[in-house]
């Protein structure tokens, strides 16, 4: 947080040097900057656990995809496709 502060005035500082009326525009745009951040962070933090119910089912597609020549040589593709929908209908419900 500190650190961000310090880059927004340092940049301001920079930019009032070299061009002002550049740096006035992104100084007017600042708050919609932060607000934008502010929003985008906390959907984020929602979507993060909707997500952690599906991780497993994520994993579970990523191994058979990688290893679709194992998944068919044992003939296991309908039970794993069982298991998939069994972990999906969780998140989704």
């Amino acid at each position: 947080m500190l650190e961000g502060l310090f880059g927004l005035l340092w940049g301001v500082a920079i930019g009032f040097v070299f061009s002002w009326r550049v740096a006035l525009v992104a100084l007017a745009l600042t708050p919609l900057m932060t607000i934008g951040g502010a929003v985008q962070a906390k959907i984020d933090k929602q979507d993060n656990f909707t997500n952690k119910e599906a991780k497993e089912a994520d994993l579970l597609a990523n191994d058979c995809i990688a290893n679709y020549r194992t998944v068919s040589s044992f003939g296991v593709g309908d039970s794993i496709v069982k298991e998939f929908r069994e972990l999906m209908e969780t998140p989704f419900n």
